[in-house]
């Protein structure tokens, strides 16, 4: 086997999905989701609201506690309530959440079609819960699918969360062409100034220079999460004799024989592939959250990016 990531993760030939999906987000799921938000790290932090609360669009206003009324201060926020109890004049003050930009990166790469279930719609369903997510939390969430150095950037959603919206950008996405993190990585960067969290949704089977670009943003302070989708055949692959290996994205192809010793070494490569992104992660201050296709959705999104520290 050739050095570098796992062969057989990127060999095979995309197997199309003929699934078309009406929604990507049952409404039970949905109900569920209302109950979540997303955590955020880096550059989120509110403002003591002295006066009325701001007129920028988005983020929530939360109870921060009282303090001593001063001359001056808006009588719009005496709390009469503990003026009649303690008769103290106090003044009530919140902290201000402002929004803030949740920018998804799918994955939409030829490899991403490979797996049962294929790796591309799992990872378009979790684009779309945490996408929702964002909206639940008043913030602001935009999408990009990306593939052959190309990004399509979906519209910036805002206000209320807009399933339907979501969907329609998502469902036409198809795997096609190579990956290029990097390049979707540095669209994003020539786009966007503002404090944002930055989710990659990837099987991250690219040449390595994913690692450079989180790295940069990471300098930026902009917040960072990486969810590794990988299918169950990635895996676990079975021991299926001699056997012609097609990159689905390249088209090189390679004969072996797929027997133990090969699943052995096989599952070691992998295995180092992964701890080295797990490694990576931590040293960096990215999340980062393993995720196979295997796992029932919902399981994935209530249970794993909980562990995961990016949901709550």
């Amino acid at each position: 086997m050739p050095n570098g990531p796992p062969v057989s993760v990127r060999t095979r030939k995309p197997i199309t999905d003929n699934r078309k999906p009406s929604s990507l987000l049952d409404p039970d799921f949905v109900r569920k989701l209302d109950l979540l938000e997303i955590i955020f790290r880096r550059n989120v932090v509110g403002r003591r609201e002295g006066d009325r609360p701001g007129v920028q669009r988005g983020g929530r206003i939360e109870f921060a506690g009282y303090r001593e009324y001063s001359p001056g201060d808006d009588l719009r926020y005496l709390d009469w309530n503990v003026y009649a109890r303690t008769e103290r004049l106090v003044i009530k003050e919140f902290t201000k959440q402002d929004a803030v930009l949740v920018c998804v990166l799918l994955d939409a790469s030829a490899s991403m079609a490979f797996g049962e279930p294929q790796k591309l719609f799992y990872a378009k369903r979790l684009a779309a819960a945490l996408s929702y997510l964002a909206l639940v939390g008043k913030n602001e969430t935009q999408i990009g699918a990306f593939a052959d150095g190309e990004v399509r950037w979906s519209p910036r959603f805002a206000g209320r969360p807009d399933i339907q919206g979501l969907a329609a950008f998502l469902d036409p996405v198809e795997a096609r062409g190579t990956t290029n993190v990097l390049g979707a990585l540095r669209s994003f960067s020539d786009r966007v100034a503002e404090r944002s969290l930055i989710i990659l949704l990837s099987d991250l089977l690219e040449d390595g220079e994913a690692r450079r670009g989180l790295r940069l943003l990471g300098s930026r302070r902009f917040d960072l999460a990486v969810i590794h989708v990988l299918s169950p055949q990635e895996l676990r692959p079975p021991a299926v004799g001699a056997v012609r290996l097609a990159d689905g994205e390249s088209g090189l192809t390679e004969d072996l024989t797929v027997d133990a010793d090969a699943l052995r070494l096989y599952a070691d490569r992998l295995n180092a592939f992964c701890e080295g992104w797990r490694t990576f992660a931590e040293r960096h201050d990215i999340r980062y959250t393993e995720a196979s296709t295997a796992t029932p959705f919902e399981e994935c999104v209530l249970a794993y990016l909980r562990r995961g520290g990016l949901v709550r």
